[in-house]
């Protein structure tokens, strides 16, 4: 996709976001999650509300700590195994970022 006004450099096409489903079973389970910034190597920056991130199979995973029942987890995007019980804090992710791509994350 070219922009009229790039002058006939190409722009890469961004992707629609994509936002959880509203659930009021599924509560946040630490509270305000953090902010963090996420230089990318384009220059690019995003802001992302995470309680924390890891890196796995080269994508940086941010996720936010939940509670809901058994079966609310079902349609999230779980980083890792449910518990069998209720009550338990799980991670769910909010966002994938490729590390190929990062230059920097850092909490505000």
């Amino acid at each position: 996709m070219v922009h009229p006004h790039s002058h006939g450099t190409a722009e890469r096409a961004c992707p629609e976001p994509r936002y959880l489903p509203y659930d009021p079973a599924v509560k946040l389970a630490a509270g305000v999650p953090s902010q963090w910034l996420v230089t990318l190597r384009s220059g690019a920056a995003l802001t992302i509300l995470a309680d924390g991130y890891h890196e796995e199979q080269g994508e940086a995973h941010f996720v936010v700590l939940m509670t809901a029942s058994l079966e609310d987890f079902a349609g999230l995007p779980v980083d890792g195994e449910v518990p069998d019980r209720q009550g338990v804090a799980v991670p769910v992710i909010v966002a994938r970022v490729p590390t190929s791509e990062v230059a920097d994350v850092r909490t505000l």
